[in-house]
C-alpha cells in the first residue's frame, strides 16, 4: 500500500520520473503477491468462500460506498468551515466534532 500510495502522490505532484512509477510497480507487485499468498494460506484473513455470498459482498460494497461518503463530505465541510468561514483548523475540528 505505501508504494502505491506515495507513487500517485508523488507522481501526480512532482511528475512521472522513474522512482514514481518504479514505486507503482513494485506497490501493484507486492500486493499481487499478496493475493497470491492469501489464496493459498491456511488461514486467510478473509475465507475466499466469503466473496461468494451476495450477502456478504453487497454488505462490504454497501459499507464502502457509506464510508467514502462520509469521510469525503466530512472533507468537503472542514475546507468549507477554513476557507469560507475563516474558522482556524482547530475551531473547524471541534465544529465537526458532534
Amino acid at each position: 500500500m505505501l508504494g502505491l500510495i506515495y507513487g500517485l502522490i508523488e507522481g501526480s505532484t512532482s511528475g512521472w520520473t522513474a522512482i514514481p512509477v518504479m514505486s507503482l510497480i513494485v506497490g501493484a507487485g507486492a500486493f499481487g503477491l499478496f493475493c497470491v499468498r492469501q489464496r493459498t494460506a491456511e488461514n486467510p484473513l478473509i475465507i475466499p468462500s466469503l466473496l461468494t455470498n451476495r450477502g456478504f459482498t453487497s454488505g462490504l460494497l454497501l459499507g464502502l460506498i457509506y464510508f467514502a461518503a462520509v469521510n469525503g463530505f466530512a472533507y468537503v465541510l472542514s475546507l468549507f468551515f477554513q476557507l469560507q468561514l475563516h474558522l482556524t483548523s482547530l475551531q473547524a475540528s471541534f465544529g465537526l466534532s458532534p
